[in-house]
């Protein structure tokens, strides 16, 4: 949370993006501001030094709806009534370019078409192409919650998506066909159905796709690499509901909730 002259600031993606000169990195997070009890959609871009802690004050961009949902590469998206946001690429402070998308939940970029890749709710649906390629939609189910949580990544030509109550799906690029699929976790009895859900999704070099399932805590299934096919290898119960994950080199980042990282 960043503190500012309102009520406050919250985050609810960042990514590390290249600067406009050799060696600069910046972190660029997206979030809401709160004034009251309004919500204001926003992404600050900070200067990051060599020990990851920011060299100065942030560049402020206001968006549109409540919450910028997600942020990847240059891009950004928000909710509510739906946009996805191109930036500058040097200031973040110019026009950008945008396009309007409903229920827009997170966005990932492809460096093989240089386009990116949009996760709708109500329904569950994937865009690619965006925003100056050859936009398709693709139907792929779930995300019934309004304001629920939901991840897309994409590596090397497969889009993996978390889709809430459907569970997640991986799906390729070119053909834009669903490759495997794993349903949302089973509901213990007399527990809360919105609880064991497909919050996110992470997959390695190796094969390996890691799934945030909430209270059923984190699977981790592994890819055929004839066929694309995922087969679940397991579960880690973490004693709190995973939302979030992500597989980076050696290291798996787990957040969860109250529980923390």
């Amino acid at each position: 949370t960043y503190s500012s002259g309102i009520d406050g600031i919250e985050y609810s993606s960042v990514e590390i993006v290249n600067g406009p000169g050799a060696g600069q990195e910046r972190a660029l997070f997206a979030g809401c501001s709160q004034s009251g009890v309004i919500l204001s959609s926003l992404i600050h871009l900070y200067p990051i030094g060599s020990d990851g802690s920011p060299t100065a004050l942030p560049v402020f961009r206001p968006l549109s709806s409540y919450v910028a949902t997600d942020v990847c590469e240059l891009g950004a998206v928000t909710g509510d009534d739906g946009q996805f946001y191109l930036f500058n690429s040097s200031d973040f402070l110019g026009p950008a370019i945008t396009q309007t998308l409903a229920d827009a939940r997170s966005c990932a970029f492809d460096e093989a078409t240089g386009t990116y890749a949009v996760l709708q709710g109500q329904p569950g649906r994937l865009t690619t192409g965006v925003p100056n390629g050859t936009v398709v939609t693709t139907m792929l189910g779930g995300l019934s919650t309004a304001g629920t949580k939901a991840i897309v990544r994409i590596q090397d030509g497969i889009a993996y998506a978390a889709l809430g109550d459907a569970g997640m799906k991986s799906i390729n690029l070119s053909s834009l066909t669903t490759i495997s699929s794993i349903p949302a976790p089973a509901t213990p009895a007399g527990k809360n159905p919105a609880n064991y859900v497909t919050n996110g999704v992470s997959a390695n070099r190796d094969g390996l796709v890691f799934i945030a399932n909430g209270a059923a805590g984190v699977y981790v299934a592994r890819e055929d690499y004839v066929t694309g096919a995922l087969e679940v290898l397991g579960s880690l119960d973490l004693n709190g509901s995973v939302n979030f994950v992500e597989a980076v080199g050696e290291y798996l980042f787990v957040a969860t909730g109250e529980g923390g990282l």
